[in-house]
């Protein structure tokens, strides 16, 4: 379950770098 939770922050991050870019 844990990677599952880091999968989600992962995606996250790639998301908000995305944006800033």
């Amino acid at each position: 379950m844990e990677e599952l939770d880091r999968s989600r922050a992962f995606a996250r991050d790639v998301k908000r770098i995305v944006v800033k870019v």
